[in-house]
């Protein structure tokens, strides 16, 4: 019988920080998009390992 992992515990996030890579630009319809696209999901914040291999990163909840 394969051991059952514990569903991690999710919180309602009132914020969450995006880390964007320097210079990078990012408009406001962009921003709203990316919220459009993760709303109602669960988001979690990068780890250091792989932070600022993408343009932009969830940094924290």
């Amino acid at each position: 019988m394969a051991s059952e992992r514990p569903e991690p515990e999710v919180e309602e996030a009132g914020q969450v920080f995006l880390l964007m890579k320097k210079d990078y630009r990012i408009s406001r319809n962009v921003r709203l998009a990316w919220f459009l696209n993760h709303l109602h999901q669960t988001v979690q914040a990068t780890s250091q390992e792989v932070l600022s291999e993408q343009e932009l990163e969830v940094l924290s909840v």
